[in-house]
């Protein structure tokens, strides 16, 4: 199932190699929709999140079904909101930092990389 609504920061839309990024293939699947392209559907899912903080816009965007205004949230919210399931969506890997002195940093503090030599 899509991401829960607080975590879609967290995950990413995977596409197809070399053809279409995965934002762009999720809003063309979701614009072919029988519910996005049914008035009542769309401004049902609208009364039901409409309550909810930071969904005005999105209320906006549904109801006038306005595409090139979806973002990643959106399209994210809509197919949870519609129950689709789909592989689209992939979890970021997160890395951890270190703060022990990266090679990258120590290049930032003297402006020299490893190797170089102060002259």
């Amino acid at each position: 199932p899509p991401p829960e609504y607080g975590k879609v920061n967290e995950y990413q839309l995977v596409g197809d190699a070399g053809q279409k990024n995965g934002e762009k293939k999720l809003r063309r699947f979701l614009q072919l929709t029988k519910e996005w392209n049914s008035k009542q559907e769309r401004l049902a899912l609208v009364e039901r999140v409409k309550g909810m903080e930071g969904m005005d816009a999105f209320c906006t965007i549904v109801a006038n079904k306005d595409v090139p205004s979806l973002r990643k949230a959106h399209l994210l919210y809509l197919a949870r909101g519609w129950g689709y399931k789909s592989d689209i969506w992939k979890r970021k890997s997160w890395v951890a930092r270190s703060n022990s002195g990266s090679e990258k940093s120590k290049s930032k503090a003297t402006g020299k990389r490893s190797g170089e030599e102060a002259g």
